[in-house]
């Protein structure tokens, strides 16, 4: 008895598909189509009206690097007479017990196929091709689910490292990466112990052609430097605050009285003239803590620090250039690997959810097990690992130098492991877990 029927399904049909992008709606489109069927793989491509295309070699050479060999392909130059023969031969070929399916195709949070397919067939004025259809989602079944345990023991990877541990990993290995970059605050510090800098240089340098950030003023100042600078004269202006009022006494000037020791002289009045962003600089730099470079940007003073040549190491990288400066080494997984067990580092564990993760955890690593394969009870789809590309977006680029091949090729290898996946579903979890629903 054919397996189809065995599981009283009359047939699944898994399919995945390949877009020049994600905006169905912006003029994206379909450019590839896998459907599995009967034990046969039914591919349509839209070489988007390129009309010298060799079915046939394309065909032998999608055979050749699968191992695959019920495969058929269908070209089409444009997109509407693609989805209307895949209409078409989903009409013909599907009863009432076809059950379709896909990974992440259509699930209660989202989903991809299912949506753009809609979205195209409507913007080429298609028939909805799926139109009566029972599906199920492969992804809720088995990764959302977790009908099927795919936790495994995590690989060590720089990308979750801490800073830190960063830190420590260079610290104990054989590369020249320098990861010190000072906070704001370390600068300042640099800035206030080198004997050479003052702030009226840093101020200089910032007016200059040197800097793009703006000349500082009075009111960059902090209220608590403003404060005490007012407080300097022998008599303080009044308010001290708050720090707008502040600003304007110091920009304007004020006055005070002075009382005569002597009756028959007059009072006499003594005006401060207004105080420029430079007699502030002055006092600052007179202080023992010159916390005026602080109301510089950080990047404005480690401008300036480069400009000048200054001997003040302050360039510290962040977590994501320190682990591209120890990729650009001869570092290797197996560095950090040894490193984990050296330092007792707990590694952990992780979940896999994606397509491939879950096949290659689940079957595909014993594909090559022949007593495994005799015990099963439903067929699996053995094949060594055939995709060209890591991600869609390669698939994107392949399919604009029109070539057609290996984007079928990686779409067909989602395919081939959507057919096993179902299978496993379809013998192991219980229907009431299917979630099916008519499209």
């Amino acid at each position: 008895m054919p397996y189809a029927e065995s599981t009283g399904i009359h047939d699944l049909m898994p399919f995945d598909i390949e877009t020049t992008g994600f905006k169905a709606a912006d003029g994206d489109k379909v450019t590839v189509v896998v459907l599995h069927y009967n034990n046969h793989y039914q591919i349509w491509v839209n070489t988007h009206d390129v009309t010298d295309v060799d079915v046939e070699s394309m065909t032998e050479e999608v055979k050749e690097s699968s191992t695959l060999e019920n495969i058929t392909i269908h070209v089409h130059n444009t997109e509407k007479s693609l989805l209307e023969n895949l209409g078409n031969f989903v009409s013909e070929h599907s009863t009432d017990d076809t059950l379709l399916t896909a990974f992440n195709g259509e699930t209660y949070k989202g989903g991809f196929d299912l949506s753009f397919l809609r979205t195209r067939c409507l913007r080429n004025g298609v028939p909805w091709i799926f139109s009566g259809m029972e599906y199920t989602d492969s992804y809720d079944n088995v990764a959302q689910n977790g009908r099927f345990d795919t936790t495994i023991r995590a690989e060590p990877s720089l990308d979750n490292l801490e800073r830190n541990d960063l830190e420590q990993f260079i610290d104990t290995s054989p590369w020249d990466v320098d990861y010190s970059r000072m906070k704001k605050k370390q600068v300042v510090e640099a800035l206030n112990n080198h004997n050479d800098i003052n702030l009226e240089s840093v101020q200089s340098w910032a007016e200059s052609d040197n800097s793009t950030g703006a000349p500082l003023q009075i009111g960059d100042f902090n209220a608590g430097t403003l404060k005490a600078f007012a407080r300097s004269f022998e008599k303080t202006p009044s308010p001290l605050s708050p720090k707008t009022e502040l600003i304007v006494t110091l920009k304007n000037g004020w006055e005070y009285v002075v009382e005569s020791e002597d009756e028959d002289e007059a009072e006499e009045t003594i005006q401060i003239p207004g105080q420029t962003v430079e007699d502030v600089i002055d006092w600052v730099d007179n202080q023992d803590n010159r916390s005026g470079f602080s109301n510089f940007k950080t990047d404005d003073l480690r401008d300036f620090i480069d400009d000048k040549g200054y001997n003040i190491s302050h360039n510290k990288l962040s977590s994501d250039e320190i682990v591209s400066r120890i990729r650009d080494t001869d570092y290797t997984q197996e560095d950090l690997i040894n490193w984990h067990e050296r330092t007792n580092r707990s590694i952990g564990t992780t979940t896999v959810s994606d397509l491939d993760g879950m096949h290659e955890v689940l079957i595909e690593d014993l594909v090559d097990d022949q007593d495994w394969k005799n015990s099963l009870p439903f067929p699996v789809e053995a094949f060594e690992p055939f995709d060209p590309f890591v991600d869609s977006g390669e698939a994107v680029q392949a399919y604009a130098n029109h070539n057609y091949s290996d984007v079928v090729l990686h779409c067909l290898a989602d395919v081939a492991r959507t057919v096993n996946i179902s299978r496993m579903i379809i013998e192991y979890v219980s229907t009431s877990d299917y979630q099916t629903k008519i499209l």
